[in-house]
């Protein structure tokens, strides 16, 4: 809007000052506006580039290979979380296993009915049952609970009776066997 315009109208100094000011104040908010537009413009058509590029690469791509190989390593992947997975299964086992006094806690490990057996943090459920039978059916497994601290082995006497003739002249080694036969004669 030009001030000519308005003083044709008849508008005084005063009244083309405060219409300008306004006008000013509206193409302002305006111009804001459409530098916002231009702002989000730019960022759109760079993204629209870049997004361009991406699909122009993926073109390139054999999408199959791609889909081929993440299903092998997703195979990997899984093979190995469960061999880690029966590792600690089985590490778990033999801890338990050593503190129920196998003779061979490998044996008592085949025996076990692992299908049965829940694995649970650092507890096995299911366990204590399989051992409580196989201690009952198969006891040669499985070392004899030492309650008494004291018990000792047993030992052996010979039933032969004992000479009272004053020293002991009982050979103590085969030679001594052969040579006291031989003297008696």
């Amino acid at each position: 809007m030009k001030r000519e315009f308005l003083k044709e109208l008849g508008l005084t100094d005063e009244q083309i000052d405060k219409i300008m000011a306004e006008n000013g104040g509206d193409i302002q908010r305006e111009q804001e506006k459409l530098n916002e537009k231009v702002k989000e413009l730019e960022i759109v058509s760079g993204q629209l580039t870049e997004a361009n590029k991406t699909i122009k690469s993926y073109k390139d791509m054999d999408i199959d290979k791609i889909k081929q190989s993440s299903a092998e390593w997703e195979e990997k992947y899984n093979k190995a979380m469960g061999d880690l997975k029966t590792e600690r299964e089985s590490n778990l086992l033999d801890k338990l296993l050593s503190a129920v006094n196998t003779h061979d806690a490998d044996v008592v490990k085949g025996l076990l009915k692992k299908e049965e057996l829940v694995f649970k943090d650092d507890n096995v459920l299911g366990l204590d049952k399989q051992i409580e039978t196989l201690k009952m059916d198969k006891p040669y497994l499985f070392k004899e609970d030492n309650t008494d601290g004291d018990k000792k082995p047993p030992t052996f006497t010979s039933s032969a009776k004992s000479s009272t003739s004053g020293g002991d002249d009982k050979p103590t080694t085969l030679a001594g066997a052969i040579q006291q036969f031989y003297k008696k004669d």
